[in-house]
């Protein structure tokens, strides 16, 4: 009986030390809003890691349109031509579906050597109020693969219908 115990005993502590060490607290951020939603990822180890922006100069390529271009972070879309095919991940439930643009965070991730890409998020018309994005983040030199939470404000979602349903009518 005292064995059972203490082997249920050891049991929960296992069970509550694991519940503490991968106890990520899900943070999205807002594009448009930078008050209480931070930046921040939830990295594949167990360690609970922020990651600062700060941003440099970027010059816009032509073909983009900058959503946000803040002090901490730049958002640009790029819309896709007719034909233009980017790759597809297999955990993409909508394998057959053609994306119709994608948008690129920029950040400058306290590495002092100008713009780095953080992530690109496809878009494929989906009415998300959060697209979840997989990425290689770098943080002073150190990568680090984890999640990236957008939060599809109104602001990002009335901008993707007036360009979606402007551009293509098919």
């Amino acid at each position: 009986m005292f064995k059972k115990f203490i082997m249920l005993l050891l049991i929960v502590l296992v069970i509550f030390i694991g519940k503490e060490i991968y106890n990520y607290k899900t943070y999205f951020f807002n594009p448009f809003l930078f008050e209480q939603d931070h930046v921040t990822y939830l990295p594949y180890t167990a360690y609970k890691k922020t990651m600062g922006y700060t941003l440099t100069d970027y010059i816009t390529p032509d073909d983009s349109e900058i959503l946000t271009n803040r002090n901490e972070i730049k958002l640009m879309y790029k819309e896709l031509k007719k034909g233009e095919v980017l790759g597809n991940s297999l955990d993409n439930p909508s394998l057959l579906a053609k994306p119709k643009g994608y948008i690129t965070i920029y950040s400058d991730i306290d590495n002092k050597k100008g713009m780095s890409i953080v992530s690109r998020i496809m878009w494929y018309g989906e009415n998300y109020d959060y697209v979840k994005v997989s990425g290689e983040f770098e943080r002073k030199g150190e990568k680090i693969s984890g999640y990236l939470y957008i939060r599809m404000t109104p602001e990002i979602k009335e901008f993707f219908s007036l360009k979606f349903n402007q551009n293509y009518k098919e």
